[in-house]
C-alpha cells in the first residue's frame, strides 16, 4: 500500500493541474474573443462616421437656402446628424430629404440663411464644411 499512495498523489496533482490549464485557458479566450468584438465594434462605428461627410455645394439667400451633398460613403440623416450654423450661430434648418445617400444633394431651407453676412458652416458626423455668404 505504501507504493500506491504517492502515484495516486501524483495521479491527482496531474488532474488539477490539467483541469486548472483548461479553466485558464477557455477564460482566457473568452476574454480575447469579447476584447476582439468590442474593438471591432469600435472600429466599425468609427468608419460609419468616418464615412459620413458632407460638403457645401451652394448658398442661396435669395431664397434662404443651402444646398449639401454628401461626399461620403454612408446615407446622412438630416435631422439627426446635421447641424447648421449661420454666422457662427445654429439655426434650425427645414431639409427637404431625411437622408441624403452618397452623392445626393439635399436642401436647408432657413430664414437666417438669407441674413448671412459672414458664413454658413454645416456639420457632420465625419467632417465640418464651411462656405463664405
Amino acid at each position: 500500500m505504501k507504493a500506491i499512495t504517492p502515484i495516486i498523489a501524483i495521479v491527482l496533482l496531474l488532474m488539477i493541474t490539467i483541469s486548472m490549464a483548461g479553466f485558464a485557458f477557455l477564460w482566457f479566450q473568452r476574454i480575447g474573443t469579447a476584447a476582439m468584438n468590442a474593438t471591432q465594434a469600435g472600429v466599425t462605428t468609427q468608419q460609419k462616421m468616418a464615412g459620413k461627410m458632407i460638403a457645401i455645394e451652394t448658398i442661396d439667400k435669395d431664397n434662404n437656402a443651402t444646398y449639401v451633398r454628401n461626399i461620403g460613403t454612408y446615407t446622412i440623416d438630416t435631422e439627426s446628424e446635421l447641424a447648421v450654423y449661420v454666422d457662427g450661430s445654429p439655426v434650425s434648418c427645414t431639409w427637404d430629404k431625411t437622408t441624403i445617400s452618397p452623392g445626393e444633394i439635399a436642401k436647408c431651407t432657413a430664414s437666417e440663411i438669407g441674413t448671412c453676412s459672414k458664413s454658413v458652416r454645416v456639420t457632420a458626423p465625419g467632417n465640418v464644411d464651411e462656405l463664405a455668404c
